[in-house]
């Protein structure tokens, strides 16, 4: 399991994340983006409520059928569980995301980042994702 403060980074896209806290209940994760870095493909978490705190910079928020919103530091948007979504950064961007409850999640980004296959990734935490 994730150890709090441990820092990844994602080779492919630039991502660098944090880990802020790791419990049962909750994972919170500090997530730096590069400017046009997506946080992967559109998708949903089926159990896990998704919540975004804009930091610093500014990202786009597609959620479900709504349209496109941009988010910028200070403003906080919650997703809940089930609902499709996709994040991408305007501009360089930190964000403090929170997961409740944890599930595996911390689980499958340090797996994801060390460059293990995406597709048996989303076969194996298909109860954390789902593209």
């Amino acid at each position: 399991m994730a150890a709090p403060e441990q820092v990844l980074e994602n080779p492919v896209c630039g991502e660098r994340v944090t880990f802020e806290s790791v419990s049962d209940d909750e994972l919170v994760m500090l997530v730096a983006l590069r400017t046009g870095g997506a946080r992967g493909p559109a998708h949903r978490q089926p159990a896990q409520e998704e919540r975004y705190e804009v930091l610093s910079g500014a990202i786009v928020a597609e959620v479900g059928d709504a349209p496109a919103q941009t988010l910028r530091a200070g403003d906080v948007l919650a997703v809940a569980p089930g609902v499709r979504h996709r994040f991408t950064a305007t501009d360089d961007a930190e964000a403090r995301i929170t997961f409740r409850p944890a599930l595996r999640w911390a689980a499958f980004v340090e797996r994801l980042f060390a460059g293990e296959d995406p597709a048996a990734l989303l076969r194996e935490f298909s109860a954390e994702i789902r593209v």
